[in-house]
């Protein structure tokens, strides 16, 4: 089928990646049971994975040329992730949630750690477009000041909505949605952010930005590749407003919508790390990982969707994200972050 599809993937790079990517993961999530209360929607954690499944297969199709790597890398890559993967679920089931968890649950999970090790250690693959795609994933070797932006931006926001919302509101702030003893604040803040390194967002990006927004930056702009990225991206979590996972009904519906338009801001900052930083998909990953969990720790819903939309607004203009860039992620070297910074 593969074979018989491969001129149509060649000549549609970007459509092939949509629909290899929709059809894996909302088979997942929208065939699977819903989770028991309490437990983790582990079908949302295989079913994520979609993204990178689909780049894997389309970059294989477009870019065959094999070369040489020696099998004891990727071996090695797999076997780490899978005993960290697995350390992961653990640490998160015992930490963060509660419930009975049965045999669907230890299978989906089991599936999610072994997606997550496949993926990593096919860096070492054979095949040049999947090298090419994951080249950059453990490629920890960039400057501190790409860390501390990745890690402290979005926390940040949050900071800056909490600290505003008595002044702006004139009432009392609401508790934070973390609500357990303070001792055991630092691990359950490591465990929801390794859940969502491996599993719950950052899984996503060899899809969403170390495949898509390539592809679109050959024919249109970082801000318009942003916004379409956005718009699917938005329309992807769709199944998981129809199995129970997030608001269901016309509620949903709406949620899905608002889904596609509010992570536009996120979508340009996204980019922009993307391409200033060479094409890191290690670094958009922590990004996406700091996103997902900073909610479960400081309160959403004031004004830091605001100051995220200033955010993307800034670099948007100090990059000129509307022109079409000259040189793709993947050809571009890594430079000094303090110069990328200046420069947006």
């Amino acid at each position: 089928m593969i074979v018989r599809a491969k001129p149509w993937i060649v000549d549609h790079p970007f459509f092939a990646f949509l629909l290899i990517n929709f059809a894996l993961t909302w088979s997942l999530w929208l065939l699977m049971p819903a989770p028991s209360p309490g437990e983790i929607p582990v079908q949302f954690l295989a079913g994520s994975f979609g993204p990178a499944l689909a780049a894997m297969l389309v970059s294989g199709v477009i870019d065959p040329k094999t070369v040489s790597c020696p099998r004891s890398k990727r071996w090695m890559a797999f076997g780490l992730i899978l005993v960290a993967g697995a350390g992961v679920i653990w640490l998160s089931r015992a930490v963060l949630f509660a419930g009975d968890y049965g045999m669907v649950w230890i299978a989906t999970a089991a599936m999610a750690v072994v997606l997550a090790a496949l993926v990593v250690s096919m860096r070492y693959a054979s095949n040049e477009g999947i090298r090419r795609l994951l080249g950059s994933i453990l490629d920890w070797r960039k400057p501190l000041g790409w860390y501390a932006l990745v890690f402290l931006l979005i926390p940040a926001t949050y900071g800056v909505s909490i600290l505003s919302f008595e002044p702006l509101t004139g009432r009392t702030l609401p508790p934070m949605p973390y609500q357990g003893p303070i001792g055991d604040l630092p691990v359950a803040i490591l465990a929801a952010f390794a859940l969502r390194l491996f599993f719950g967002g950052a899984n996503e990006e060899p899809g969403w930005r170390g495949f898509a927004i390539p592809q679109l930056q050959k024919s249109h702009s970082p801000l318009m590749a942003s916004i379409i990225v956005a718009l699917f991206w938005g329309l992807w979590h769709l199944p998981l407003h129809l199995n129970g996972v997030y608001s269901s009904g016309w509620m949903g519906l709406a949620q899905v919508a608002a889904r596609m338009i509010m992570g536009i801001p996120f979508s340009i900052l996204m980019t922009w790390v993307f391409n200033r930083s060479g094409g890191s998909l290690l670094l958009v990953m922590l990004l996406h990982a700091t996103n997902n969990t900073t909610p479960q720790f400081l309160l959403p819903g004031f004004i830091e969707q605001l100051l995220m939309w200033l955010a993307a607004a800034i670099v948007m203009v100090r990059a000129k994200m509307w022109r079409k860039p000259g040189i793709m992620p993947g050809d571009a070297l890594p430079s000094r972050v303090g110069v990328d910074l200046a420069e947006g």
